[in-house]
């Protein structure tokens, strides 16, 4: 029983709404998925380190893609919880997992659209407790050098000192660690995907090389899965917006309707294997039924769709923890045949209101 309950609250820590909010919407972090590419406004000590000029002089040769629009493509997840077992044994548990990047497409002749890698936005990380009480917490933040990584994990920890003095105040400065990751290839290659003329992620065309690398020597191999659990998480957008799945619905849309059958177990499974070694020893995610979405137009203006997706099944996903919420927005530009933008949140949640919540963006930013 008392194995059980640690594991629960370890599950935590590793808290899987793929993507899928109070820290996230806090000033700073809107700025850094609405200011093109200053993805580094995050934190604002760097905000010019993402403007449009840098990267347009990115030389990808082959990667300057003709009609191409620019857009961000990020997700963060994250879980926290903390009290007693026992009435006795204090636990906190601290959980945050994040990437994004910058991406350019173009049309091709099928249809379809292609995106591809042209930067990382703001540095990937995975941010969390390492002990069951709380007492240390460790960063992996991986960017293009060394000392962007260390400065970038050193000031993301300052500033979660001052949000959560909850988890801060038993953690001594000394256990608070920076732990720096980069990259060993930067082209354009790193990462692609097709959209079909429907505004949908093609599975089968996702393609990744991101693999960040620790900088420092460590006898043993130290992950940061952030990157692989975005790729797969991107698949998410493969599910219609439309009643048949066809973007020609658009043009007579009935007042509302459903996308059925909705079952995550296989994508939880595998995406919470690739991120934390306790869900491969001893999770196996198995949603009790499949639920369905309620979609409708929740605007139109100047040929710009927005489309809304929600759902609330609290279906139980594992031990007690269950999909409480699942909400996708889809905003489609009918002149130029092309997603302005594309979200979805999930969130998870025990009885106990412990569990977390998930979030993904696709966004045109240029």
């Amino acid at each position: 029983m008392r194995n059980k309950l640690i594991l629960k609250i370890f599950f935590l820590t590793s808290i899987l709404s793929v993507i899928s909010i109070n820290y996230l919407l806090s000033t700073d972090m809107v700025n850094v998925f609405t200011n093109k590419y200053s993805c580094m406004s995050y934190i604002s000590w760097k905000k010019d380190e993402f403007t449009t000029e840098k990267n347009k002089n990115r030389n990808f040769g082959e990667a300057r893609l003709t009609n191409e629009s620019t857009y961000i493509l990020w997700y963060i997840m994250k879980g926290k919880a903390y009290g007693r077992i026992l009435f006795i044994i204090p636990f906190r548990v601290y959980y945050e997992n994040f990437a994004s990047l910058i991406l350019k497409t173009r049309k091709n002749s099928d249809g379809t659209t292609e995106f591809r890698y042209v930067d990382i936005g703001f540095p990937g990380y995975l941010f969390r407790t390492i002990d069951f009480m709380g007492h240390e917490i460790h960063i992996r933040i991986a960017s293009h050098s060394l000392e962007e990584s260390l400065y970038t994990g050193r000031k993301i920890l300052i500033n979660w000192v001052d949000e959560y003095p909850e988890f801060s105040r038993v953690i001594k400065p000394e256990k608070r660690k920076a732990l720096p990751f980069g990259f060993d290839v930067d082209d354009p290659d790193n990462f692609s995907f097709l959209m079909d003329e429907n505004g949908l992620v093609i599975p089968d065309s996702v393609r990744t090389r991101i693999n960040p690398q620790y900088l420092w020597t460590a006898k043993d191999e130290i992950p940061l899965a952030a990157y692989g659990a975005l790729t797969e998480a991107l698949k998410f957008f493969s599910r219609p917006f439309t009643p048949n799945g066809n973007i020609e619905d658009l043009k007579n849309l009935p007042e509302e309707w459903l996308d059925n059958g909705l079952d995550f177990t296989y994508d939880f499974n595998k995406i919470g294997r690739m991120l934390e070694q306790v869900i491969r020893d001893f999770v196996v995610f198995h949603q009790e039924k499949p639920f369905s979405v309620r979609y409708y137009l929740k605007e139109k203006e100047n040929g710009i769709f927005k489309i809304r997706g929600e759902a609330f099944p609290n279906v139980e996903i594992w031990s007690g923890y269950h999909i409480t919420s699942y909400i996708r927005e889809v905003e489609w530009d009918e002149k130029n045949m092309d997603i302005i933008r594309e979200s979805l949140r999930m969130e998870l949640y025990s009885k106990k209101g412990r569990g977390g919540y998930g979030i993904m963006e696709l966004k045109k930013i240029e």
